[in-house]
Protein backbone atom coordinates (compact mmCIF):
# COMPACT_ATOMS: atom_id res chain seq x y z
CA UNK A 1 0.00 0.00 0.00
CA UNK A 2 1.34 3.42 -1.00
CA UNK A 3 1.36 6.69 0.83
CA UNK A 4 -1.89 8.58 1.27
CA UNK A 5 -2.05 12.00 -0.45
CA UNK A 6 -2.88 14.78 2.02
CA UNK A 7 -3.57 18.51 1.87
CA UNK A 8 -3.06 21.02 4.70
CA UNK A 9 -6.77 21.08 5.54
CA UNK A 10 -6.87 17.29 5.73
CA UNK A 11 -3.98 17.35 8.20
CA UNK A 12 -5.71 20.00 10.35
CA UNK A 13 -8.99 18.04 10.36
CA UNK A 14 -7.17 14.87 11.34
CA UNK A 15 -5.32 16.67 14.14
CA UNK A 16 -8.59 18.11 15.45
CA UNK A 17 -9.97 14.58 15.78
CA UNK A 18 -7.02 13.61 18.01
CA UNK A 19 -7.67 16.31 20.63
CA UNK A 20 -10.67 16.78 22.92
CA UNK A 21 -13.86 18.23 21.46
CA UNK A 22 -14.12 21.99 21.85
CA UNK A 23 -10.36 22.57 21.64
CA UNK A 24 -9.51 25.78 19.79
CA UNK A 25 -7.40 26.16 16.66
CA UNK A 26 -4.53 27.67 18.67
CA UNK A 27 -3.99 24.26 20.25
CA UNK A 28 -4.59 22.22 17.09
CA UNK A 29 -2.42 24.11 14.58
CA UNK A 30 0.98 23.47 16.25
CA UNK A 31 0.25 19.73 16.24
CA UNK A 32 -0.80 19.84 12.59
CA UNK A 33 2.24 21.95 11.66
CA UNK A 34 4.67 19.35 13.05
CA UNK A 35 3.02 16.63 11.01
CA UNK A 36 2.83 18.84 7.90
CA UNK A 37 6.59 19.54 7.98
CA UNK A 38 7.24 15.78 7.98
CA UNK A 39 4.83 15.31 5.07
CA UNK A 40 6.35 18.20 3.07
CA UNK A 41 9.88 16.90 3.54
CA UNK A 42 8.81 13.41 2.44
CA UNK A 43 9.87 11.75 5.71
CA UNK A 44 6.36 10.79 6.90
CA UNK A 45 5.92 7.00 6.67
CA UNK A 46 2.28 6.91 5.52
CA UNK A 47 1.43 10.31 4.01
CA UNK A 48 2.58 12.52 1.15
CA UNK A 49 1.65 15.94 -0.26
CA UNK A 50 -1.30 15.85 -2.66
CA UNK A 51 -0.58 17.18 -6.13
CA UNK A 52 -2.99 18.47 -8.73
CA UNK A 53 -5.79 21.01 -8.56
CA UNK A 54 -7.44 21.68 -5.22
CA UNK A 55 -11.05 20.60 -4.75
CA UNK A 56 -13.58 23.22 -5.87
CA UNK A 57 -15.30 25.21 -3.16
CA UNK A 58 -19.02 25.91 -3.06
CA UNK A 59 -19.99 29.37 -4.23
CA UNK A 60 -22.68 31.40 -2.49
CA UNK A 61 -25.89 32.50 -4.13
CA UNK A 62 -25.64 35.89 -5.78
CA UNK A 63 -28.27 38.56 -5.41
CA UNK A 64 -29.75 40.12 -8.48
CA UNK A 65 -28.27 43.53 -8.96
CA UNK A 66 -30.22 46.55 -10.04
CA UNK A 67 -32.82 48.84 -8.66
CA UNK A 68 -35.40 47.37 -6.31
CA UNK A 69 -39.03 47.75 -7.35
CA UNK A 70 -41.12 50.18 -5.36
CA UNK A 71 -44.77 51.04 -5.43
CA UNK A 72 -45.45 53.86 -7.88
CA UNK A 73 -48.56 55.26 -6.23
CA UNK A 74 -49.32 55.73 -2.58
CA UNK A 75 -52.63 54.61 -1.20
CA UNK A 76 -54.74 57.51 -0.04
CA UNK A 77 -56.49 57.29 3.27
CA UNK A 78 -60.25 57.47 3.24
CA UNK A 79 -62.01 60.51 4.66
CA UNK A 80 -62.79 58.69 7.90
CA UNK A 81 -59.11 58.12 8.74
CA UNK A 82 -57.76 61.56 7.89
CA UNK A 83 -56.75 63.90 10.68
CA UNK A 84 -59.01 66.87 11.28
Amino acid sequence: MGKKAMRWLDVVKEASKKVAKGTGLKAILPIAKKEWTLIKSGKHPTKMVATGPAPKRKTGKRRKSGKRKTRKTRKRKSKRHRKK
